[in-house]
């Protein structure tokens, strides 16, 4: 994984630069560890310089992984999804090819 995370980080720089306007985003690995610690209950800011921060972050973090979505997942709707709001779910994976590949889904409860 570490040989190809340059490759995810662009990946997630691109997602980011391409959704201009947010009210907030959150940044889970698939063990369902948030990048922020301290944003764990609640959306990290959309403010350029919390964007910057958040890449700087990410560019560094070691984490270790099982090769499972599922567990990140699970913790994303169950602390992020509110009943009443519409959110877009954009998850960055590797495969055995070790290429980033990016799935989103829009998702309107209520």
């Amino acid at each position: 994984m570490r040989s190809i995370w340059g490759r995810v980080t662009a990946e997630l720089e691109n997602v980011i630069r391409i959704h201009p306007r947010i009210k907030g985003f959150q940044i889970l690995n698939n063990n369902g560890l948030h990048l922020i610690s301290g944003y764990q209950r609640r959306w990290i800011p959309d403010m350029k310089a919390r964007r910057d921060s958040v890449i700087r972050l990410f560019r560094a973090w070691r984490s270790a992984s099982n090769s499972s979505l599922v567990e990140g997942v699970e913790v994303a709707m169950k602390r992020h999804v509110n009943p009443k709001t519409r959110c877009r779910y954009t998850f960055l994976e590797t495969t055995t090819s070790d290429r980033p590949n990016t799935r989103s889904s829009t998702h309107s409860r209520g």
